[in-house]
Formats: C-alpha cells, sequence, structure tokens
C-alpha cells in the first residue's frame, strides 16, 4: 500500500489513519513511557500484532506536545483525549532570572495551530502514558508486566529472553505478536503546576539519580537565593514532598540505530535536554515513521534501514539545538549574556534570529512543520535507492 499524499490534505487524517501493513507482522517493543507505547499503539493501528515489556511508573514531570506531535496523535485517534488533560499554550515569556524582566514573548493560541494545523500543548507525563497505555490496550496490544529483557539474540532476530522479576523464571519470548512490557503509573489530570528549575549537578550525581529520586527543597532554596520574587515564592509554596530530580546527561550520536530486525527508537537513540521540548515528539515521530513504513513494504530490513534514514539526521539535529540552547540559556552574566538577551529582545520585534531556538522561528518551522508520516510515504521510492546506495558504499 504504497500511494502519496498531498501536502495540501495533509490534514485530511483518514488518508493517514486507514493505511494497513502491507503484511502483518509481530512486533516486540521493549519499554513502555510515551515512544514505547506510541510505537505499539502505531503499529497496532496498523495491522501488525504487538507485545511490549516493562514497567510503567509516573516519572518526569511536565512534557510539551508540539504539532508535529499532535498531528500523530490525532491521526491515530488520541489527540480527543489528549487534550481534555492537556493545557494549550497561549504565550511564551523569556524573563531574567534576578529581576523578572521580559525579554522577549512570542502569541502562541490562534498562530500556532492556525499555522501548523496541530495544537501545541502541555500535559503531565503520566497522564499521556495513562491515555496511551488505555489505547494501546484497548486495540489489542498485549502487555507484559514485571519482565526484565536479560539477552537479544546474537544474529539481531526478533527474539529476546526474558526475566520474570518476581520469580526470576526465565523465558522465551520471539515476536509472535505485538507486545508492551508495562505496570501502572498514577495520572496528574491537571491538578498539577509544574515548575522547573535547572542547576549544574557534582560529577557523580546524574549518573547516581534515576527518574524518581526525590530532591532536597533546602537545595533548591539556597541554589536560587537572591533570584526574583516570583521564583522564590513558587519554590517555598512547594511541598517538600513533592521536588522530583531528574539528570540530564548527554548522548552523543550512535553510529547506527538500526541491526538485523533490530531498531532503536526514542531516548534510547536520541535522548534530548529539554529546551526545545522535543523529546517525547521525536519518539511519537519514530512512531509514526514506522507505521507508515510498513504500510508500504514487507521488507524488514529495508523498512528499518528507511526508518534510519528519514529519522537519525533530523533527530540529531534538533537533539543538538536542544543541547546548544541549554548553554545559551544558561551564559552566566556579562558581555556575552547582554548580546544574548539584546538579540532575544530584538527577535521578538521580528529582527534577526532568536537565541533560544524553541523561540527561533525557522527553528520552530523544521522542528513542527515537518510531516515525516507524509514525507515517508511520498519519499518512499527515492528513500528505497537511496538506502540501496547507502549499502554499495
Amino acid at each position: 500500500m504504497r500511494g502519496s499524499i498531498s501536502m495540501d490534505s495533509q490534514y485530511n487524517d483518514s488518508g493517514f489513519s486507514e493505511r494497513r501493513a502491507v503484511r502483518p507482522f509481530s512486533v516486540i517493543v521493549i519499554g513502555a513511557g510515551v515512544g514505547g507505547l506510541a510505537i505499539g499503539l502505531c503499529m497496532r493501528k496498523t495491522g501488525h500484532n504487538v507485545q511490549r515489556r516493562r514497567e510503567i511508573t509516573e516519572v518526569g514531570a511536565g512534557i510539551q506536545i508540539a504539532p508535529n506531535a499532535s498531528r500523530i496523535l490525532r491521526r491515530f485517534g488520541v489527540l480527543e483525549e489528549t487534550m481534555k488533560y492537556a493545557t494549550v499554550l497561549e504565550q511564551n515569556s523569556l524573563r531574567r532570572w534576578k529581576d523578572n524582566e521580559e525579554l522577549g514573548s512570542i502569541p502562541l493560541v490562534p498562530d500556532v495551530e492556525d499555522h501548523f494545523g496541530a495544537p501545541l500543548a502541555v500535559i503531565h507525563r503520566a497522564d499521556l502514558q495513562r491515555i496511551l497505555l488505555n489505547a494501546a490496550r484497548g486495540c489489542g496490544c498485549k502487555i507484559l508486566r514485571g519482565h526484565e529483557v536479560v539477552d537479544t539474540d546474537e544474529q539481531f532476530l526478533p527474539y529476546v529472553n526474558l526475566s520474570i522479576l518476581y520469580t526470576r523464571r526465565t523465558s522465551n519470548g520471539a515476536a509472535s505478536h505485538v507486545t508492551l512490557l508495562g505496570g501502572f503509573l498514577c495520572a496528574a489530570v491537571n491538578t498539577l503546576y509544574n515548575v522547573v528549575l535547572v542547576r549544574k549537578a557534582d560529577k557523580e550525581k546524574p549518573r547516581k539519580t534515576s527518574w524518581t529520586t526525590h530532591g532536597e527543597k533546602e537545595e533548591i532554596v539556597e541554589h536560587c537565593r537572591g533570584w526574583c520574587p516570583v521564583i522564590q515564592a513558587l519554590i517555598r509554596h512547594a511541598p517538600s514532598s513533592g521536588i522530583m530530580e531528574t539528570p540530564m546527561n548527554i548522548l552523543r550520536p550512535l553510529p547506527t540505530w538500526v541491526k538485523g530486525q533490530m531498531a532503536l527508537a526514542g531516548d534510547a537513540c536520541h535522548y534530548m535536554k529539554p529546551y526545545v521540548a522535543q523529546g517525547a515528539a521525536a519518539a511519537i515521530e519514530d512512531a509514526g515513521t514506522l507505521a507508515m513504513i510498513f504500510t508500504c513494504t514487507d521488507n524488514i530490513e529495508l523498512g528499518l534501514e528507511m526508518y534510519q534514514l528519514i529519522r537519525k539526521d533530523r533527530s540529531e539535529i534538533i537533539q543538538a539545538s536542544a543541547t546548544n540552547t541549554g548553554h545559551t540559556l544558561h551564559l552566566p552574566d556579562g558581555e556575552e549574556q547582554e548580546r544574548r538577551d539584546d538579540s532575544i529582545r530584538a527577535a521578538s520585534r521580528g529582527v534577526g534570529a532568536n537565541p533560544d531556538q524553541w523561540s527561533d522561528k525557522k527553528t520552530r518551522e523544521f522542528m513542527w512543520q515537518v510531516d515525516v508520516m507524509a514525507e515517508t510515504i511520498n519519499r518512499f521510492e527515492s528513500l528505497t535507492r537511496e538506502v540501496g546506495t547507502n549499502k554499495e558504499k
């Protein structure tokens, strides 16, 4: 089922949601975060059997659903439910830490949805996971809880060895259907106000800190001493039990994402710092791409090489922009910081590029306007030739 999608009609979701796999496969998804659940849902919706393995826990905090992700969620039937628990962003305001001076602002409603054809919103990660989990279960994904993958096939065929965590009994899992590994999660359901503060950690802490490590409020209060009153008031209001520490590390680009009939997706291959808010969106793009590829071919190796060709360079460009933006936004006060602030002010008036790449018009076009599902379908023939050329090199 190849065909093509007119970019003028890219918002006609049935052109995507009605596509079906050339040949149904049995798919194993290792991981049940946003990326794993989205892959399971998208693959199952296009006709594959899916099995998912891993614990599902409430991790992280608020995440952004940018238009490049929300249009994919819409096509697979979960955006309406997602928006019930999401908050639509009306404006972005960038301010100085010391005196709360506004350096620049960007109106987002209705500009973003009108221009990109899909909404921009924020949601608690637990809410999005719950929605994806329920949708995956509802369409027939099999979810295994309490399992740990202990080995994979030496020839990179779709087989894994499992350890059942509670009894340590091992079993063999072949890709006979799509299986999702997961457990339970607790949803926020628009009951939390999310505040994110970034600080430099000691050298060992990022290696030792998990997503669910509780932070010390006293450390945050001390770190932000001298900041503007608004920030200090928010910190004082936060309950000590509600402060979570999340490590931010740098994952350098991998030489490859695919081997045989196995592929990496999501944070496993393109972990991103949060400064352009594309981590979840990139994982959802992985899901939409994989689903569309296998409506065009039943050659697994070709399909996975094509997935890498479509997703790797794009993800790594966005990944680098997030790292660079983090450096730019955390400049120490001084001449370079003052030049940055002047550029942000100018960009808010429509003059020049914005050093905050989330707010930069050109960068947002690249992140939010690209439709990976449409590109996969429309460029299938040329991508097939490119994969063949790369293999010959």
